[in-house]
């Protein structure tokens, strides 16, 4: 497939009075201009985050204190979805911001509505949503461009951000699944697709931690967790199955003034061999970047352990070592299993040479599980550098990694035999700003948890006959977080953000400071599973630094409380 678009902005309806388009404030601006030039009065909302926008971009609540916010909640939706779509509104105004919320149903010709109560007025700001079937057979209230004409009737209106999207998903739906090797019948279908998309839309930022407005970014999550979700359903998978392997989808959406799509399904893998420098420009507890595959590699082979490795599906090695002194602590340190997580891999290292030193805990390390994935993170960041890049999380075979059964995933069960550990200390990231998925219900399915950063989060998993054990593994994590100054204070701040706008938390609050959550759970590769959720996707200089710090903390904490319990 190879499509360009009509930009919907300049090809609006002559008899147009008002619409809501995926365009930025200054295009909608410049459009008004010369509609007024001729004559033409026409106002242009934004057709992503309505509210927060029309707030943003009017002087309507610069003399008010307080907000009341009535969001609307509709019965075949999640109950917070709108209000969730604020984000993060009560750090943009410095009055109070306070929810209602506001039971509506969708009409024909009609949409949904914000109330926003001042002390002086009563604003209705309409939102401009549909119903739709998805190609996965669900039913959601995806946004939309939306017009009314001089009559006052309001009706849908095609725009080239969903008409791409629309494009892709039908390709995706209609693209034979045929195996490329006959003994994996379940895939991978192909080696990689890549789906090339041109938007004129740059990144906004805004003043709030790392927080942007991003139809690009969006786009990329949109269209890559769709494809999971057709391929699933035409495969017969359950929801949210991650032993999927239709093989590499790659959303690589950038700036482009002509809208534009182009679909091409590559046959070979990328190349494997890496090039660069191992050395490093700092020493690694000042790296502000995510490293290298050689400077991994260069740091490993430092620890002079017992190296072992697996190779990945397109050919690249995945590493490990194992440091052995006899002792009876027995630690396994893992990260990039998500590989656009990357603050992992830099804590993993920093802790196995730490523990190195001490000489007396034995311990494996894999600190990139997943080279393949790390290997179009990186191309991906070349574009976007801090975009969170989800297309990266999955192997190339498109499955998690705890889910697959050769190549990378080998390198989990050669960590075992080299040490059967006590405790897995599995570190992970997530998004350092907002995730949405505006075309398939806003609020990213399966991952509702992490679509805003809330900070440095701990998750305990353990078998059952260990829960006393887990709970000190857990807690010696949580002391190791909120011991941390730096972490301790922006786990604050995001926190404080995420219940302004999130009514129900779903998870525990350790020192008022550190989320976390604990549950038994049998299919642990350990008895005890601490897995650490930094929010690094994507982040650089001193944020990165602070979140593999928590990371290196984290796994020092977990090795000392093992050696506490076995005196």
């Amino acid at each position: 497939m190879n499509r360009t678009y009509i930009r919907t902005l300049y090809n609006l309806p002559s008899d147009t009075t008002e619409a809501w388009l995926f365009e930025s404030h200054e295009a909608r601006l410049s459009v008004e201009k010369a509609w007024a030039q001729q004559g033409k009065t026409i106002k242009l909302h934004s057709a992503y985050k309505s509210l927060l926008h029309r707030l943003l971009e009017s002087q309507q609540l610069d003399s008010t204190n307080d907000i009341l916010i009535r969001y609307p909640v509709i019965a075949s939706d999640l109950p917070q979805r709108f209000r969730l779509e604020c984000y993060p509104l009560t750090d943009l105004f410095e009055g109070e911001v306070s929810f209602e919320a506001l039971e509506q149903t969708i009409k024909q010709g009609e949409l949904p509505f914000y109330e926003v109560v001042t002390k002086t007025e009563t604003l209705r700001l309409p939102v401009p949503v549909r119903l739709v079937n998805s190609l996965s057979q669900k039913r959601q209230l995806i946004a939309c461009g939306w017009v009314i004409n001089q009559q006052g009737e309001g009706r849908y209106l095609p725009t080239e951000f969903d008409e791409l999207y629309n494009d892709a998903c039908q390709y995706l739906s209609d693209i034979p699944l045929q195996p490329l090797h006959q003994h994996q019948a379940n895939g991978p279908f192909f080696e990689r697709l890549t789906l090339r998309i041109g938007l004129p839309m740059q990144d906004v930022k805004l003043p709030v931690g790392d927080e942007a407005i991003s139809l690009t970014e969006a786009m990329h999550e949109d269209i890559y967790f769709s494809a999971i979700e057709i391929f699933q359903h035409r495969l017969g998978l359950p929801a949210n199955d991650r032993s999927l392997m239709p093989g590499q989808i790659v959303p690589e959406v950038v700036y482009a003034e002509q809208p534009s799509l182009s679909i091409t399904n590559e046959s070979g893998s990328p190349d494997a061999e890496e090039i660069g420098t191992t050395t490093l420009t700092t020493g690694l507890d000042q790296v502000e970047h995510w490293l290298t595959p050689l400077q991994i590699s260069a740091q490993l082979s430092q620890l002079d352990g017992q190296l072992f490795a697996v190779t990945s599906r397109q050919g690249r090695q995945v590493e490990g070592c194992a440091v052995l002194n006899g002792s009876s602590v027995k630690l396994a340190i893992s990260g990039g299993q998500h590989s656009n997580e990357s603050s992992g891999i830099v804590g993993a290292l920093r802790a196995a040479c730490t523990l190195k030193a001490q000489g007396n805990t034995d311990f494996t390390v894999c600190p990139l599980e997943n080279p393949d994935g790390y290997a179009l993170f990186r191309q991906l960041c070349q574009s976007n550098p801090k975009h969170m890049h989800h297309a990266a999380r999955y192997t190339s075979a498109g499955n998690d990694l705890t889910y697959g059964t050769d190549y990378e995933s080998l390198i989990r069960g050669e960590a075992k035999h080299h040490l059967s550990a006590d405790v897995h200390v599995n570190l992970h990231g997530y998004p350092s700003h907002e995730w949405t998925r505006p075309l398939s219900g806003y609020v990213p399915e399966g991952f509702a948890t992490w679509t805003i950063p809330k900070g440095f989060f701990v998750i305990c998993r353990y078998n059952p006959g260990f829960k006393a054990k887990a709970e000190a593994m857990l807690h010696a994590a949580i002391d190791a977080v909120a011991g941390f100054d730096l972490q301790r204070q922006q786990n604050i701040q995001m926190l404080t953000r995420f219940l302004s706008t999130v009514e129900n938390a779903g998870f525990e609050v350790a020192h008022g400071a550190v989320p976390y959550m604990i549950n038994e759970y049998h299919k642990t590769d350990y008895p005890i599973e601490i897995i650490t959720e930094a929010p690094d996707e994507t982040v650089y200089g001193e944020a990165f630094r602070i979140a593999h710090e928590s990371q290196y903390r984290v796994v020092l904490a977990i090795a000392e409380a093992l050696r506490a319990m076995s005196h």
